[in-house]
């Protein structure tokens, strides 16, 4: 955050110089300083970001299909017990025919 507050500092810096018509030289090179340090920064702080993001996603995906995993392990059981229960009841029936 320093850096930020740093440039809004530099922009004033910069702007006052204007107004007083004095040598900007040495403000614009800080300002440029400045803001090179922000945009360096940034590409170093953007794709550790995204990182994070994908790791999120990749972990709430690896969630939702071990859930999906589990529902249809459930479901498969159920069919099962369905099935015990219908041939159990079928061969009742062709044992009272």
């Amino acid at each position: 955050m320093g850096r930020c507050k740093e440039l809004v500092h530099l922009s004033f810096k910069v702007s006052e110089g204007i107004k007083m018509k004095s040598d900007l030289s040495k403000p614009i090179d800080e300002l440029r300083q400045c803001l090179n340090q922000l945009i360096a920064m940034n590409v170093l702080i953007i794709p550790e970001l995204a990182a994070d993001k994908t790791k999120d996603l990749e972990k709430l995906l690896m969630n939702e299909i071990s859930d999906m995993d589990r529902a249809i392990q459930d479901a498969a059981n159920k069919i099962e017990v369905l099935f015990v229960i219908l041939i159990r009841k079928y061969f009742k029936y062709l044992y009272l025919l």
